[in-house]
């Protein structure tokens, strides 16, 4: 007769342990990709946060450039080298 490999309570009956459910853990790879998907999801959310960033910016620098004409404009008349009538009707 052969020797049983596993334990055994009597002589050819295997023990029964109780089964445990098996749960499915994340190997490092899945951890990765997780983290890096989410990852790619905050860089494109930065990337169109600093779009919008940038077309307001480019707003205020056209407003800006927009105002500082008006201003050499007004310097001009204050300084009496351009004439009031001419700046009126640009």
């Amino acid at each position: 007769m052969r020797k049983p490999t596993a334990g055994v309570k009597y002589q050819n009956e295997p023990i029964q342990a109780p089964l445990q459910k098996v749960e499915k853990t994340p190997s490092f790879d899945d951890l990765g990709r997780e983290d890096g998907e989410e990852l790619q999801s905050q860089l494109d959310d930065l990337k169109d946060e600093n779009a919008s960033i940038r077309e307001e910016n480019k707003a205020i620098r056209d407003e800006n450039r927009d105002l500082v004409a008006r201003l050499e404009r007004l310097e001009a008349i204050a300084l009496g080298t351009t004439p009031a009538s001419s700046v009126a009707t640009r």
